[in-house]
């Protein structure tokens, strides 16, 4: 489960990047709190966000997760998904 940022401060990955396809983009987050492991969000450029249920237990391997799903479901998947919405 993603962590609940109401107390806690992250961590954010020196991977962490946008991706462009055409005049969509994403923003890759990758982050954790002191004692977790790596987070996944995916923000699109309408603000619409998708966090990954599972923690990845490097930065590497939660931005080859971004990278294959993005390959896989295009950009504009993104879009147009309830804020907070969980992966599937």
């Amino acid at each position: 489960m993603a962590p609940d940022d109401s107390d806690q401060k992250f961590i954010h990955s020196d991977l962490e990047t946008t991706r462009t396809e055409g005049i969509s983009s994403v923003q890759i987050s990758i982050y954790r709190s002191e004692d977790s492991d790596w987070f996944l969000e995916l923000i699109a450029g309408d603000g619409n966000s998708t966090v990954w249920p599972e923690a990845f237990e490097t930065e590497e391997a939660a931005l080859g997760e971004a990278i294959l799903v993005i390959k896989d479901e295009g950009i504009a998947s993104f879009y147009g998904k309830a804020p907070n919405s969980q992966a599937k």
